[in-house]
């Protein structure tokens, strides 16, 4: 029981992490060809972390999903 509630609990941060890691990655983009633009491995590396969050949320679920 107390693991499905860490399980959903690392689940819903995930899900609330994701659509902030694209608002970043979308400034960053808009901010690129500016003089005062961020260095292009900040895109990566919001990318990367991006890539990893959808990466995690899908195997912190699949467990839940295989028990019901």
């Amino acid at each position: 029981m107390l693991t499905n509630v860490l399980v959903q609990l690392g689940q819903d941060t995930l899900a609330f992490l994701q659509p902030w890691l694209l608002k970043r990655l979308l400034q960053f983009v808009g901010s690129y060809n500016s003089p005062t633009g961020e260095p292009a491995f900040h895109g990566y590396a919001l990318a990367l972390g991006m890539f990893l969050c959808a990466i995690t949320q899908t195997v912190r679920l699949l467990p839940l999903l295989a028990r019901a």
